[in-house]
This record gives structure tokens, C-alpha cells and sequence, in this order.
């Protein structure tokens, strides 16, 4: 409708090649929905501030995590100073509430059959860092840690590296992804840990090259 009625978009949109931007529950939503085999027209997603952890009161045992079914390019971003996320961590298993490992984890365990899977997960950013102004009334937002002192900055890394990852699958653009991959490779101060995880399209089984980088832990 929004292509081919009188609006502002009419004619504007490239309906066979979309991507999904999802936050907190959008994002879990994009996580658990996006296979190509589902959706032929998806290229890529991108997700911030979620996580495949399933809750311990649905009958899971703690710390669970769930494999997605994405198949298409996904950027999973996070911040660790999400208080929303660790706030919430209790429903998944005592164990991820100090670490908050859930955003890492589902990386590591989750988005296995992701052809090209990036995690980015940010020191100074929290739960709300797309979000400027906060909302107060958002739900849950009263969580939320303050960003640190390079929160500002981080939004900008943030919103350039979703960027660059959407034209470098919907668009084709090599340099765009050349930016995503040297992020990987050589994070800045502002990244906690950078992963990238490719996998060839045809075969979602092991055959899998990792290039992990993580700054300030041991």
C-alpha cells in the first residue's frame, strides 16, 4: 500500500530487497522470525537491546537460550550498561544477571545459522541509547542505567554501524561492509566486545569462520 498509493513513498520502495530494525521486544520479534525461507524479500536484520533467552517460568531451565531461525545477514548491537536487560534477567536464570552475557550469548548460541552474524556490544551504551530524548514514559525505561561518559558518541557509532551494515547487504556496498569488518577487527575504546560469524547460505551446518575480538576483559 505504502508503495503503490498516492503517499510520499509511492513508487520509492524496493519491495524485494527489505530489512527489519528491531529494538527490545521488536528485536527479539526480529530474532525469532527472520529466515529467508520464510521471507524471500528479507536481506538483513538489525537488533538492539535483546536477547534469545526464554523464561524460566514458561518451563525452560534456567539460562536457556534458543537457536534462531535467522538465516539472513543479522547486526546484533547492545550496550553494557543495559538496565533493562539486567533487570529482567532473573526470569532467565540467575546466572546471566551479573554478567550480563544474554546479548553474548545469543550471538555465541543463537544466530548459528546467520550467514553473516555481527555482534557489537557497546561500554557506555545502555538499553534507550537509540532513543533520544529518553521517553519517560516508556515502559520499563525507569530500569535503565546511565550511559557512561562516551554514551553520546556511542550513539553515533551506533546509528553509522547500523548504516553501514544495511547498505552493505541491501545496497551491495563493499565499503560499507569494509567498515563493519574493521570495526570487528580493530574496536575502538567504545566497543566492550566485537564478533563476526560467516556461514556459507547453502549449508547452515558447521562450516563457519569466526573473527572475535573482546577489549577490557580477561
Amino acid at each position: 500500500e505504502l508503495d503503490g498509493g498516492d503517499g510520499p513513498l509511492a513508487g520509492m520502495l524496493d519491495l524485494e530487497r527489505i530489512a527489519w530494525v528491531g529494538h527490545s521486544a521488536g528485536g527479539s520479534a526480529s530474532l525469532q522470525s527472520s529466515s529467508s525461507h520464510w521471507f524471500p524479500e528479507l536481506r538483513a536484520v538489525v537488533a538492539y537491546g535483546c536477547h534469545g533467552g526464554v523464561s524460566t517460568a514458561l518451563g525452560w531451565p534456567e539460562s536457556t537460550v534458543v537457536q534462531s531461525p535467522a538465516t539472513v545477514p543479522f547486526l546484533l548491537m547492545g550496550g553494557r550498561r543495559d538496565g533493562v536487560i539486567a533487570g529482567s534477567a532473573v526470569r532467565y536464570g540467575d546466572g546471566d544477571v551479573a554478567s550480563q552475557s544474554l546479548v553474548s550469548r545469543t550471538f555465541d548460541e543463537s544466530l548459528v545459522n546467520s550467514r553473516d552474524a555481527v555482534l557489537v556490544e557497546w561500554t557506555d551504551a545502555t538499553h534507550f541509547t537509540l532513543a533520544d530524548p529518553i521517553d519517560s514514559t516508556t515502559a520499563r525505561s525507569f530500569l535503565d542505567e546511565e550511559p557512561g561518559p562516551a554514551g553520546d558518541a556511542t550513539r553515533t557509532l551506533v546509528a553509522a554501524t547500523l548504516i553501514d551494515f544495511l547498505r552493505g547487504h541491501l545496497l551491495d556496498d563493499p565499503a560499507a561492509l569494509a567498515r563493519v569488518t574493521a570495526l570487528v577487527e580493530d574496536p575502538s575504546a567504545e566497543v566492550a566486545r566485537a564478533a563476526r560469524r560467516t556461514t556459507p547460505a547453502v549449508d547452515t551446518s558447521p562450516a563457519e569462520t569466526l573473527v572475535s575480538a573482546t577489549v577490557g576483559e580477561e
